[in-house]
């Protein structure tokens, strides 16, 4: 499902180059669900915009959905990332000025499925917000948020889920309610889920865990005069 070989980023100023990412090889298999952890700044949410194809690394062989996302236009990167990633941000990113059940319509937009508003109605009610469904973001909690959040991710049935610090923003009691119903939610659809996270308490509930350190070579960011 994912593979990584010989993968490094690099960000460059003037004085000195950054690698924030050394990956020598890293796979994962259809359907797991895998929770990285790893101190803020480590570069684990990196990791999922090369994943995801917002990043182009600075060298290496990147496969994901058997498609090598390394080699893309970023055309072809975004219409992949359209069709086979779903990604839960950390800080939601939902559309202010529209309500629940358009968030997740808007989500459908940018993929090849149609929009489908009887789809999009039932996942907002699997996630606990059918009585919120003409709501705005401004309308709702933080948990409320991240649910639709997860629905607009899951609406294109993704065969990847990228969850960068889903729960960032929530309160302990939301924070694992969120969690459970993100991998219920994924491994009812057959995703392939990836989360990272620094809260040891969320990692937790995850079988398969991954501490960042063990297959990011450079430990903390390395410089390279």
């Amino acid at each position: 499902m994912i593979e990584v070989r010989d993968l490094c980023l690099n960000y460059s100023t003037r004085e000195e180059t950054l690698r924030v990412i050394n990956i020598p090889h890293w796979s994962v298999e259809k359907g797991e669900q895998i929770a990285i952890f790893g101190p803020s700044g480590s570069g684990k949410s990196t990791l999922l915009h090369i994943l995801a194809g917002v990043l182009v690394p600075s060298s290496g062989r990147v496969v994901v959905c058997d498609e090598e996302v390394s080699t893309m236009s970023e055309a072809q990167r975004d219409r992949f990332r359209a069709r086979r990633i779903g990604y839960v941000f950390q800080n939601f990113n939902l559309l202010q000025g529209y309500c629940a059940l358009d968030n997740v319509l808007m989500g459908m937009t940018f993929c090849s499925v149609k929009p489908d508003r009887k789809l999009a109605r039932l996942l907002l009610e699997h996630v606990g917000i059918g009585a919120r469904l003409r709501h705005t973001p401004s309308e709702m909690s933080l948990g409320e948020q991240q649910r639709v959040a997860i629905a607009r991710a899951l609406a294109k049935k993704p065969e990847v889920v990228l969850a960068d610090e889903p729960t960032g923003s929530l309160d302990p009691r939301n924070k694992a309610q969120v969690v459970d119903l993100l991998r219920s939610m994924c491994e009812e659809q057959g995703s392939t889920l990836i989360l990272v996270s620094h809260e040891m308490d969320i990692i937790g509930q995850f079988e398969k865990q991954v501490r960042f350190s063990d297959i990011n070579r450079t430990g903390e960011v390395e410089v390279m005069r």
